[in-house]
């Protein structure tokens, strides 16, 4: 039998990611506690068994943009703007979006 229930969560916003100043100060572990728990959430988000379904609407810079990589489709409005910022401090996208994106 097939399932077809929908999970639905709207967030409204832009979303910029990590808090540079923040990971600047943090200490190593703290830093890889954070990084584990954003990989955990976008794995969750890619094996849930629905289409999830990222709806762009303003900024999705760093890790915001790595969760929409990790959705099933993305929908951008023309005046949306995306990127990885952290590349230039020398940073990697640390949730794994970038080796995830077709």
């Amino acid at each position: 039998m097939l399932d077809y229930s929908v999970a639905s969560k709207t967030m409204g916003g832009s979303s910029a990611g990590a808090d540079i100043s923040y990971l600047h100060q943090a200490t190593l572990m703290e830093v890889r506690d954070f990084a584990q728990l954003d990989v955990s959430v976008t794995s969750q988000i890619e094996s849930l068994g629905k289409v999830v379904v990222a709806a762009l609407n303003g900024y999705a810079l760093g890790g915001g943009l790595e969760i929409a990589e990790s959705c099933t489709l993305r929908i951008a409005v023309q005046h949306a703007k995306m990127g990885h910022p952290e590349v230039r401090i020398g940073a990697v996208a640390g949730f794994g979006g970038t080796t995830k994106t077709p």
